[in-house]
């Protein structure tokens, strides 16, 4: 079938092409997309190229991602006449991302940061004219276009969702282009990732869809309020404990949520077992949007509260005719909450209140 297949590449400018002012901090997510998506759907295209981290969140209806290209380099370059750590006090710093602006200024609060936008070699001729002292790049596009040597250095953060991978977009329906590219598409080799409510504490409350879960996993990362006995149930699979406890943190967020991107990457089955159910008041909601920024299948298997299981062992009604007729959860404090300076909580309005972590 290849054989016989014609290529006809036909170029469009998007309006992110067109308009090079306006910061990609206030553009709209299609902004480098939109007249080619337009093109697929009316049929002027059947394929669309795309570099796969400018892609939209949601894609039009009727289109699809037919293939996800291996990465080249998914790291953050810096490139400027000096060495990150030398470079001085309120520097002027090039970037277009919100999130590589967030991780400078976690580093450098001095700096000032200056909005860019341009190709590659636009960019780096804002540090010869002195706009900026630096910029900050994706590692991938120098490396693509053979100047690797003007990069300074490599930040030790991880970079932006699918950056330096390629994304095949075409027409919902199209199976014979969608099986056509599917053995370039690098999602046929991940795993996946299943979020496992381990119940309020007692094994016996795991649900059977958990437990087979656990029988058919590679790997299991676990919580601290977790159930020891239920590891039981996955002894053929790695057990890696990523438990939270006030001032003692096993693993951060940030660490756990990239170990189960590698897994699954790795191809592996990986079920992260929670305490309680995976979406109240835990970081499964943060857990789902990071893995599937990154096009890894996410499964949620619910758990038993203990917001609703304690009551219920001990008898105690949330909601009873003539008494109760709603209930509210709440958590005793914000995110990263000063301790020392607590936030008032806003009460909502309902029949019973249940709080989380309401002690200090």
């Amino acid at each position: 079938m290849a054989a016989c297949l014609t290529i006809k590449t036909i170029k469009f400018e998007t309006a992110g092409d067109k308009d090079k002012v306006t910061p990609l901090t206030s553009s709209r997510d299609d902004f480098f997309t939109d007249a080619i998506d337009r093109a697929l759907l009316k049929g002027k295209a059947d394929i669309a190229i795309h570099s796969a981290k400018d892609l939209p969140q949601d894609l039009h209806e009727g289109l699809k991602i037919f293939a996800l290209t291996q990465g080249l380099d998914d790291k953050d370059a810096w490139v400027s006449r000096v060495h990150w750590k030398d470079l001085p006090l309120k520097s002027r710093v090039g970037t277009s991302s919100v999130l590589r602006q967030k991780q400078i200024l976690q580093m450098r609060p001095d700096v000032t940061i200056v909005n860019i936008r341009g190709t590659i070699n636009e960019r780096l001729q804002l540090i010869k004219k002195g706009k900026v002292d630096g910029i900050v790049v994706a590692a991938c596009a120098l490396k693509r276009l053979k100047l690797d040597s003007e990069i300074k250095d490599i930040f030790p953060w991880e970079g932006m969702p699918l950056q330096g991978q390629l994304a095949v977009v075409g027409r919902q329906g199209d199976h014979e282009l969608e099986n056509l590219l599917s053995i370039i598409d690098v999602r046929r080799h991940y795993g996946k990732v299943t979020l496992v409510g381990a119940g309020p504490g007692d094994r016996e409350l795991m649900t059977l869809k958990g437990v087979k879960a656990l029988e058919a996993a590679d790997c299991v990362f676990y919580d601290y309020l977790v159930d020891a006995g239920l590891l039981e149930h996955a002894p053929q699979a790695e057990h890696i404990y990523a438990g939270k406890r006030k001032g003692e943190h096993s693993l951060s967020q940030e660490d756990l949520s990239r170990m189960l991107k590698e897994k699954a990457f790795a191809g592996k089955r990986v079920v992260r077992l929670k305490g309680g159910d995976p979406l109240i008041f835990g970081r499964g909601a943060d857990e789902i949007q990071y893995l599937r920024s990154y096009h890894i299948e996410v499964e949620i298997v619910p758990g038993i509260s203990s917001a609703t299981g304690i009551p219920s062992s001990l008898g105690i009604p949330l909601t009873a005719r003539g008494v109760s007729s709603s209930v509210a959860f709440l958590s005793g404090h914000e995110e990263d909450e000063d301790r020392g300076h607590p936030k008032p909580v806003a009460i909502p309005q309902a029949d019973t209140l249940v709080f989380f972590d309401g002690s200090d």
